[in-house]
């Protein structure tokens, strides 16, 4: 199952609450000084994502694989890949959730992978190299 959504405001999606215990967890005492990033290469440009294309898996529902378009239409990021964990697959939001809070609308496979495979096309050598 294929979905494509724009890209939620930050006060428009109501926080699951894995995330409210991860907010929660950041006041607590910490044993390590610092937490590696999950998406070291995309963090600093998901502000930049304008539409979401999620791919779920038939058995569970959770999302597997994600990509986000600018404004442009340009695919800017593609997860997990390489040491990119992922945004939507690290949470715990079902498919029903995202047809109910973000309006999502479905797509096919075959889109899916066109854009995952343009992306990849272009940007694996700057990725491969660590110039990204």
């Amino acid at each position: 199952m294929y979905l494509k959504f724009k890209a939620p405001s930050a006060e428009s999606v109501r926080p699951p609450k894995v995330f409210i215990n991860y907010v929660r967890s950041l006041f607590q005492p910490r044993v390590t000084l610092e937490t590696p990033r999950s998406n070291p290469n995309f963090d600093e440009i998901l502000c930049y994502v304008t539409n979401w294309y999620v791919e779920f898996d038939a058995q569970n529902g959770f999302p597997i694989r994600e990509l986000g378009t600018d404004a442009s239409g340009d695919v800017i990021m593609i997860m997990p890949w390489q040491r990119n964990y992922g945004f939507w697959s690290d949470k715990k939001i079902k498919l029903k959730q995202f047809y109910q809070q973000l309006d999502a609308i479905e797509t096919d496979q075959h889109e899916f992978d066109g854009l995952w495979h343009t992306f990849e096309s272009r940007h694996s050598d700057k990725f491969n190299n660590g110039t990204i």
